[in-house]
């Protein structure tokens, strides 16, 4: 079972581990994700929600983030 949780600065450094890890997994090598402004984990922790999804044992296994745009 998958449990979904808000995320906190404190999980920052595993939330850019799981970025790598897609990114590698997905990408071309030395492809960037892309970002947009306002779309970097900082602007979502500032402005947004960044929610982290859980296994049973607490290992994260994906993350979304999200933010009001024009209402």
């Amino acid at each position: 079972m998958i449990r979904l949780e808000k995320a906190g600065r404190e999980d920052l450094a595993a939330l850019v581990q799981l970025q790598e890890m897609v990114r590698a997994r997905l990408l071309p090598e030395g492809q960037a994700l892309s970002e947009t402004d306002g779309d970097t984990l900082e602007d979502f922790f500032a402005h947004g929600v960044v929610l982290r999804a859980l296994m049973e044992d607490d290992t994260m296994v994906g993350a979304v983030g999200g933010r009001e745009v024009d209402g």
